[in-house]
């Protein structure tokens, strides 16, 4: 499985592509929004890590929004510090298979690999 970063601050994710090449998947990194856009058309991920970090609730709607625009058939993790049930009511229905932290993603890649696989079983 390959998966799409979206993030302007790499370095701050550099143990973390580490260790999702450590399970197995490839990882391609975008540094701004429009990038982001252009890959999920040409060449889909089957998995989209969003850095949302510095970005409040409404803010990470309006990006997920834009970047389904360019492919809303990609499945989409969002690296976000909001409280859950504030990020939660700010994104229901854009279809996020998980908030997840960059902080605790090690703890949380199982969960998200499990839950992306559901979607993919080939994958």
């Amino acid at each position: 499985m390959n998966v799409l970063l979206l993030t302007d601050k790499p370095e701050d994710w550099a143990e973390n592509i580490r260790l999702l090449k450590e399970k197995g998947l490839q990882t391609t990194l975008a540094r701004s929004t429009p990038e982001a856009a252009s890959i999920l058309q040409s060449n889909p991920p089957s998995l989209m890590l969003i850095d949302a970090s510095p970005l409040a609730a409404h803010e990470v709607r309006a990006l997920v929004g834009d970047l389904l625009m360019a492919n809303a058939m990609v499945n989409m993790a969002v690296a976000s510090s909001i409280p859950e049930p504030e990020f939660h009511d700010a994104t229901e229905g854009l279809g996020i298979l998980m908030q997840i932290s960059r902080e605790r993603l090690p703890v949380q890649i199982d969960a998200l690999l499990a839950a992306l696989r559901a979607l993919i079983p080939s994958g």
